[in-house]
C-alpha cells in the first residue's frame, strides 16, 4: 500500500472516531460504539457493517475485544488499532 492510501485510512478512522465520540471526552462507551455500527448499517446498508446485526451482548463482546486495557472505554489509539488492522485485512 502506498502511503497516501494508508493516510487516506489513518484520517478516515480519525474522522470516525471524532463523530462517534459524542461527548468529547476522547473514547468511546458502549453506547456510542454500538451507535456507530447502527449509523453504518442505516447510511450503507447492513453488509457495511456485520456486527449492525448484533445483539446487546454480542456488541458487548466486539467492545470487550476492542477496550484491551479493560477500562470500560474505547480509546481512540484502541479504536484506530483495531479499525485499521481490520482495513489491513
Amino acid at each position: 500500500m502506498s502511503q497516501l492510501s494508508e493516510k487516506h485510512k489513518l484520517d478516515f478512522v480519525n474522522a470516525l472516531f471524532q463523530f462517534t465520540d459524542e461527548d468529547d471526552d476522547g473514547a468511546l462507551t458502549l453506547d456510542e460504539f454500538s451507535t456507530l455500527y447502527e449509523r453504518l448499517a442505516l447510511q450503507f446498508g447492513p453488509e457495511s457493517s456485520p456486527l449492525s446485526e448484533l445483539s446487546g451482548s454480542e456488541y458487548r463482546a466486539k467492545f470487550d475485544s476492542v477496550d484491551v486495557d479493560h477500562d470500560g472505554k474505547v480509546t481512540r489509539q484502541e479504536f484506530l488499532d483495531d479499525l485499521l488492522a481490520f482495513l489491513h485485512d
